[in-house]
């Protein structure tokens, strides 16, 4: 029984989209190891990441079908849980506002980084990675 501690890494302001970007190479390991990929892994799409994207698409629907209303609410709502995401990623207290403002523009752009890099893997690595 051992208990190992890491230290903390620099902050590095674009970490989150850098992460997403890098899950490019997921579809290669799904390729490789289907069984143990979803046994460690599951989706390449953490659930906050998920919870974003089905916002944003019922949110284009929404604008889509002409309610301008449920749309409103719809990206308010998103924009709000963005503003969450980046204070529990920057730490409440810890960082500067400065961090708070990279985490909260990185939770926006997060979603669609992460499905363009496991699409970009899919197509280069010829396997389809589905959520």
């Amino acid at each position: 029984d051992c208990r190992v501690s890491h230290a903390l890494r620099p902050h590095e302001p674009w970490d989150l989209l850098k992460n997403c970007w890098n899950r490019r190479f997921d579809p290669l390991l799904f390729k490789k190891h289907p069984v143990e990929y979803r046994k460690a892994v599951g989706s390449p799409f953490p659930l906050s990441l998920r919870a974003l994207l089905v916002l944003r698409i019922l949110t284009g629907v929404a604008l889509l079908s002409g309610n301008a209303s449920l749309a409103a609410v719809g990206g308010g709502s998103d924009l709000v849980f963005c503003a969450l995401l980046g204070l529990r990623r920057s730490g409440i207290g810890r960082h500067t506002m400065v961090q708070f403002w990279y985490e909260w523009i990185s939770s926006i752009a997060a979603p669609f980084v992460l499905a363009g890099a496991v699409i970009s893997g899919s197509i280069r690595f010829r396997k389809l990675l589905i959520i």
